[in-house]
């Protein structure tokens, strides 16, 4: 029920029914801290959604605060987390944040996902064509549900 309160609250927020939004994200945010608890991905997930919506409905200071929280649980080191998840989700928040002008802490946490992705088995990134001690010589890039790509050079 929570996935779906939170797949709701993505739509509404599409349709620029921000209140109704925020009552979505809420029930979500309550459904998943009930059955996965506070520290878990999914509760981070929800956290990153309130913060675009409070971007887009131009109150800065909350959008930062949910981006702080989401980062206090993808943070947590030992919490099991699915590498995947976590790089995901760093990466919505650089998006979010340099949008709030928060440029060089977005490009530290895009860095960061990039890390956790080359450190995945078997997961295919682009790191893998190049040397582990030049990622500078070509621009690398990361996609987001909220800010399109990023490059990373």
């Amino acid at each position: 029920m929570a996935a779906v309160h939170s797949s709701i609250g993505d739509e509404q927020l599409a349709l620029g029914r921000n209140a109704e939004a925020v009552l979505s994200y809420q029930q979500s945010l309550t459904g998943f801290k009930v059955l996965k608890g506070e520290d878990h991905t999914s509760v981070a997930a929800v956290y990153v959604s309130l913060a675009d919506l409070y971007l887009r409905s131009n109150k800065p200071c909350e959008a930062k605060s949910y981006c702080e929280s989401a980062l206090r649980i993808y943070g947590k080191q030992g919490a099991g987390h699915a590498p995947e998840d976590v790089a995901d989700g760093l990466t919505d928040i650089a998006a979010i944040l340099e949008q709030l002008n928060e440029k060089e802490y977005a490009l530290r946490l895009l860095k960061d996902a990039l890390g956790i992705q080359a450190s995945i088995p078997g997961h295919f990134h682009t790191l893998d064509l190049l040397q582990q001690d030049s990622i500078s010589i070509a621009p690398l890039c990361l996609c987001c549900k909220y800010g399109g790509v990023h490059l990373i050079t």
